[in-house]
């Protein structure tokens, strides 16, 4: 007998699942968005993008946004549109009951400014990736200069010429990226014993 009423019981829940995912998604349709909410995740110390910038490239590519359906707005391909900017590690768009598109951006975090022999300047992230010299606001990260040969790179791509793997080489170390750099700081572009790797 109990094990009847347990599946009834069971029946019931699932049923009234149903129903109540059934209806959000009705309403869903009819709401309007209100707001776009725009948050840059790791903002503090780094500003490659405002929320503005953000807001003025889905304006330019003609993605209606406020005072449309939720359901009519491709989050999708905002996310595809930012994610093309080099300064933009990751996107996540979406959309909430209470008629709001949130978009979250996560930048690149720079570790090393380089300034190349032929002046050029560009930053280097955690990962190898070049990015552009402008930037709104930045924490203090090692700057690199001196006979750095200039790099036909462009912002948003990885350093062909491996600039982290020559540094780890001549520091001595297995592989780079902050580690490297940062122990390089201490003079110039030195490893250990004076080894000048310009």
């Amino acid at each position: 007998m109990k094990n009847w009423l347990y599946i009834v019981l069971g029946i019931v829940i699932v049923t009234i699942t149903a129903l109540l995912l059934g209806f959000t998604a009705r309403q869903q349709k009819k709401v309007i968005c209100q707001k776009v909410e725009v948050r840059i995740l790791n903002s503090r110390y780094n500003k490659f993008l405002e929320n503005k910038d953000v807001l003025d490239i889905i304006d330019d590519h003609g993605i209606k946004t406020k005072g449309e359906p939720l359901e009519s707005i491709n989050t999708l391909l905002i996310e595809r549109l930012l994610q093309h900017s080099p300064v933009v590690r990751s996107v996540a768009a979406y959309t909430i009951i209470n008629g709001q598109l949130i978009i979250e951006v996560e930048q690149r975090m720079p570790i090393v400014r380089i300034i190349d022999r032929s002046l050029q300047q560009y930053f280097i992230d955690e990962e190898g990736v070049v990015l552009p010299d402008r930037i709104k606001q930045i924490a203090h990260v090692l700057v690199a200069n001196g006979n750095i040969p200039p790099i036909a790179v462009k912002p948003g791509q990885k350093n062909s010429q491996n600039f982290h793997r020559q540094c780890a080489e001549k520091c001595g170390f297995a592989e780079c990226l902050p580690r490297c750099c940062f122990y390089c700081s201490g003079r110039f572009l030195e490893g250990p014993g004076g080894t000048d790797i310009r």
